[in-house]
């Protein structure tokens, strides 16, 4: 039987839900619900299940952090095999500072062409200095692209970033989420920038990446 491919803009597969920072209104609410880490046969096993009928603009390997997964050059490897296509763009979505401890993950990302797309989440200075050295240990290292994204909501005038999509999805009140009641359900979704994702997990594709991580489905 011939499947027609299925055409999309945005792939994304967790790597793990789990995440080492805290951040106010995380988009996969890492530190409020979903744990833990993917093994990469569950990920292959499930690419398997579409094989050949999906057609993303690119692929988006995240978490949580996926530097907490120890077997993530092998996730990159795989993903990056399942979609070779050149005109596919593939990212690693990190915060980075987990980077020095997976020793084999810049050969895999070369290997698999993938870029890595660095999220920055504070304005502490603290942090950032430590960003920094990040940054130029990574550039010094590799020379794959590297992007940042302004995941803070406030301008930060000593980083050049090259997309900035920030959102704040739900307010949290004492631990528990509530939605933001704009009034406008229309308007809130045109402005979500998650309606041009869709997710891959227990070998299904969901919409709504968040829909999925809250129900635990």
């Amino acid at each position: 039987m011939h499947f027609k491919p299925i055409a999309f803009k945005s792939l994304q597969i967790h790597a793990a839900h789990s995440c080492n920072l805290s951040c106010e209104s995380c988009s996969a609410f890492s530190h409020l619900i979903k744990k833990g880490i993917l093994e990469p046969k569950q990920i292959q096993k499930w690419l398997a299940l579409w094989q050949g009928r999906l057609q993303p603009e690119k692929v988006c390997v995240l978490g949580g952090e996926p530097l907490l997964n120890p077997k993530l050059a092998e996730i990159i490897e795989i993903v990056g095999s399942e979609f070779s296509d050149i005109s596919i763009k593939k990212i690693l979505f990190t915060n980075g500072l987990l980077w020095k401890q997976n020793k084999k993950l810049s050969s895999a990302l070369r290997t698999s062409s993938f870029e890595i797309r660095v999220t920055i989440h504070s304005v502490e200075p603290e942090y950032l200095e430590k960003i920094k050295v990040i940054l130029e240990g990574l550039r010094n290292e590799t020379d794959l692209t590297i992007l940042l994204f302004n995941g803070t909501g406030t301008e930060i005038s000593e980083f050049g970033f090259s997309d900035e999509k920030w959102t704040r999805r739900y307010q949290e009140i004492d631990g528990k989420l509530y939605p933001i009641n704009s009034g406008n359900q229309r308007k809130s979704w045109e402005i979500c920038p998650g309606k041009y994702s869709t997710q891959l997990l227990d070998g299904r594709l969901w919409k709504c990446p968040p829909t999925v991580i809250v129900t635990g489905k």
